[in-house]
């Protein structure tokens, strides 16, 4: 089994912001956690932009950027004006042109935490020693960002397979939840994260939801100091945050702009509570609970019982499910390795 919250030495703050990622397949708790960092004085945990992913395979090794590049990004951030706004972001394109004049030299690195220090949160910028890059889809390129940047460092979120089904099973609107592609999905994303945990082990912290929320304030005092940064009880208050004149203004906008936006305020001004911690014991039927509990073996590594009645899988919805999985991170590898211009170009044909 593998060691959660797994201590490193201290390492000495920069002049520029440290930049580290927050990662594990969705419905993890990156959303909650993401509230709780942005509550602190010195930290910022960008909304889930793609950056990463959208640029990297054409640019990782490109030196040579121009004017067209940057009007390229800031077209690409004009595609996210919704998801800026639900999360009380905004992204300013005066001050990304400010921190690329500023920059002695120009590479993806450079590109790369030029974009993420022109976020702006709560309507004002506030003196940051790290940021914390919230993305999902990272999970599935952690080599890669560690090639790049190679001092940040990884909160990886990881919690009980059982839990993130019937969170997602919920949350789908348009279509039912496929118990076969989602526990697929979760079982890829998080064998794909361990294979790079395991070669970096002092780079990542794992964490998992059921300890956040359980004791949050023991488990954000240890990412304090796994991180290097100081504690601070805000944290714990993040959700007395949304009610405060900084952010008020800036969700009433959302919601009047985004009706979307409704919901998720709502639950971001309600404390961390273990309600729904083992809701899924009641809320998932026994045939349910042994499907997930027999595909996502590999959460055993992180602590988690997986004992099951054995379930009667379906031949052809198991077979249907792991092919569609694979798929969906095959296709998330070459969305990556497209070229920046294709995507573009497919981006502005979707916007018509």
């Amino acid at each position: 089994m593998l060691k959660v919250s797994k201590f490193s030495e201290k390492i000495d703050l920069m002049n520029t912001p440290v930049f580290n990622f927050i990662v594990g397949i969705g419905r993890s708790g990156t959303t909650l956690l993401m509230s709780m960092l942005n509550s602190h004085p010195e930290l910022q945990a960008t909304p889930e932009v793609n950056f990463f992913v959208f640029f990297y395979g054409s640019w990782k090794h490109k030196t040579d950027f121009t004017e067209a590049d940057f009007v390229k990004v800031e077209f690409y951030m004009s595609k996210y004006d919704d998801r800026k706004q639900v999360s009380g972001f905004e992204w300013k394109t005066e001050l990304f042109r400010e921190n690329i004049r500023n920059s002695p030299e120009i590479n993806f690195e450079i590109i790369y935490k030029c974009f993420y220090e022109s976020f702006v949160y709560a309507g004002a910028p506030k003196a940051i020693s790290h940021n914390f890059d919230k993305n999902p889809i990272n999970t599935l390129f952690l080599q890669d960002i560690i090639d790049i940047l190679p001092n940040s460092k990884f909160i990886f979120l990881v919690r009980d397979p059982r839990a993130n089904f019937l969170s997602r099973k919920e949350k789908l609107k348009k279509r039912k939840a496929d118990i076969y592609l989602d526990t697929k999905r979760w079982t890829h994303y998080n064998a794909a994260a361990l294979t790079v945990i395991e070669k970096n082990r002092d780079k990542f912290y794992i964490l998992k939801y059921e300890d956040l929320v359980t004791d949050p304030k023991a488990e954000l005092q240890k990412l304090a100091t796994f991180f290097n940064f100081p504690y601070d009880e805000s944290m714990l208050n993040f959700h007395t945050k949304v009610k405060e004149n900084s952010l008020k203004k800036v969700y009433e906008k959302s919601v009047r702009d985004y009706p979307q936006a409704k919901d998720k305020f709502e639950k971001l001004s309600r404390p961390v509570n273990t309600d729904r911690l083992d809701i899924w014991k009641s809320k998932l039927n026994k045939q349910e609970i042994g499907i997930v509990s027999d595909i996502c073996r590999i959460a055993e590594k992180f602590g988690y019982d997986m004992s099951a009645d054995k379930p009667k899988l379906s031949t052809i919805q198991f077979c249907k499910g792991t092919l569609l999985a694979r798929l969906d991170i095959i296709k998330s590898k070459l969305t990556c390795m497209l070229p920046v211009n294709v995507k573009l170009t497919i981006m502005k044909s979707l916007a018509r």
